[in-house]
């Protein structure tokens, strides 16, 4: 009867550790596909703010870049003109023989668009504009097309000149072009542009301006009706997107860069209308996958390692091994997830937080603003000549500078003070218990930190400075982001001044 007894014990221990076990794996799974599917989720959250950003900050570098070259042309324009101001003492017909050989014998492939007529009878007396200006008269055509322009009178004489538009953005095309081609992303991921001819769709309705995956196919005519490996109509799709809302995020499936391999792409595209552009970055997801893989395959190595650790326990209690089972199985999740988190809020090259964090932090702290009426000051600032220092000398000096900036800068903040990397060389600092008058003393120890950097790189040694730009919220800000912005100018303000400097604008 007792050796009953005791195997009736065992069989039902075994049942119950069996079915413990059970429910466990079952627990486990269930938990393992909601982490999974969080960590999928934050992960292509994480990639669309990555590609969101970057194409963002290319268009924000062709509408500067188009100003810069506009103002340059400007200037040059404005040197010919003083240039032939000197020559008043000319007659009319040596003048008009001097200012056509400045505009033939010197027309640096097709930079000089000008005009010459007689002021009181407006007879054409010289013009070089494009073929392919519209029929209409000449004094009318070349008042409209010119970006850089100037007026020269000499008696009877008038001369009107300066650089096409078209020539300037044929200059910034090609510009933005060796950009594109020059840059170097993680993950297998890059820029390309097609220029939209029919928002409508059909046969050639773009041509594929820039594509560092596919140089060869440059200029090639591209189909809303073309597929990808698995059927879908990527470019019928984008196509919509930038006619309904001027942007777009979808997947598709496309070869990896300088590879055979096809797989699916999360993409982000935006028109850029001035030169009826659509300028997209995509990248991979497959590399989501081999991460859940792997943290699964860790996941379920360590539940083998629960689960005999529960067996031990249930020989001696049932009870004390469900309770042993439980709490390892509720630590574990919870760092996994802290883990997680963590990883998610810091800026894995520079170790400041991350943008993400950055901006749960100011919108946190915007909303104490309207309670307590304190708040951080709002410190931002940029790498001065960061993109020379990475054309000169490669990506990876350049992760060096930022690293070593990001060190020096938080060694001169207080202990509370927060530093966030905003995107590419922008930071955030936010700075705690510091007065107006008091910023400028944290100002100085941050750029003097800086200017003890010193890399060595072949081409020379490297130093760093940074331009800054504070703030802090006030009354008409409706959101963190208006303060965010008023930093923003106030950096520029500072990069406009000679860099290394600094701007306050507290309004």
């Amino acid at each position: 009867m007792r050796n009953r007894y005791r195997l009736m014990v065992v069989v039902i221990s075994g049942i119950m550790t069996l079915a413990m076990i059970f429910i466990h794996k079952a627990s486990h799974e269930k938990t393992q596909e909601i982490y999974t599917k969080q960590m999928e989720e934050m992960a292509i959250n994480l990639k669309k703010d990555y590609l969101k950003d970057t194409v963002n900050n290319l268009i924000l570098e062709l509408d500067t870049l188009k100003e810069t070259k506009t103002k340059l042309y400007q200037f040059n324009t404005e040197q010919r003109l003083r240039r032939l101001q000197d020559e008043k003492n000319l007659s009319e017909e040596e003048f008009m023989a001097f200012y056509i050989s400045r505009f033939q014998d010197e027309n640096d492939a097709g930079l000089w668009t000008a005009v010459l007529y007689y002021k009181d009878t407006e007879e054409i007396l010289y013009e070089n504009l494009p073929e392919e200006e519209e029929n209409r008269p000449v004094l009318e055509k070349i008042g409209s097309c010119l970006a850089a322009s100037e007026r020269v009178e000499h008696g009877n004489l008038v001369g009107v000149f300066g650089v096409h538009e078209d020539y300037i953005d044929a200059v910034v095309k090609e510009e933005i072009r060796e950009v594109i081609h020059k840059q170097e992303f993680s993950n297998d991921s890059y820029m390309w542009v097609n220029e939209v001819l029919q928002y409508e769709g059909g046969e050639n309705y773009a041509i594929r301006r820039i594509h560092p995956n596919l140089k060869d196919t440059e200029g090639s005519y591209l189909s809303t009706s073309m597929e990808d490996a698995q059927g879908n109509f990527p470019y019928l799709t984008e196509l919509e997107g930038i006619r309904a809302s001027g942007e777009i995020f979808f997947s598709y499936h496309f070869k990896k860069l300088n590879s055979d391999i096809i797989s699916e792409k999360i993409t982000y595209a935006k028109a850029y209308e001035p030169y009826d552009w659509i300028v997209a970055m995509g990248v991979h997801l497959d590399d989501i996958e081999d991460r859940v893989a792997h943290v699964s395959a860790e996941s379920d190595a360590s539940l083998s390692d629960n689960i005999a650790l529960f067996l031990i326990y249930s020989v001696m209690a049932i009870a004390i091994g469900f309770l042993v089972l439980y709490v390892v199985n509720e630590k574990y999740f919870r760092k996994s997830m802290e883990k997680l988190e963590s990883e998610l809020n810091v800026d894995i090259l520079t170790g400041a937080g991350s943008r993400r964090s950055g901006e749960n932090m100011m919108s946190l702290y915007f909303d104490k603003y309207h309670v307590s009426g304190t708040a951080p000051v709002i410190l931002m600032f940029d790498i001065d000549n960061f993109k020379r220092v990475n054309d000169e000398h490669g990506h990876e000096i350049g992760d060096r500078v930022l690293v070593e900036v990001t060190g020096k800068v938080k060694s001169a903040l207080a202990e509370r003070d927060v530093i966030i990397r905003w995107g590419g060389d922008e930071f955030i600092c936010l700075l705690h218990q510091v007065s107006e008058a008091g910023i400028r003393t944290c100002v100085k120890r941050i750029q003097e930190k800086v200017d003890e950097i010193s890399i060595e790189a072949e081409k020379g040694t490297i130093g760093a400075s940074i331009s800054i730009g504070t703030t802090r919220f006030i009354e008409e800000d409706s959101a963190y982001t208006d303060a965010v912005k008023r930093a923003d100018r106030a950096m520029y303000q500072s990069k406009r001044q000679g860099k290394s400097m600094w701007t306050s604008l507290w309004k």
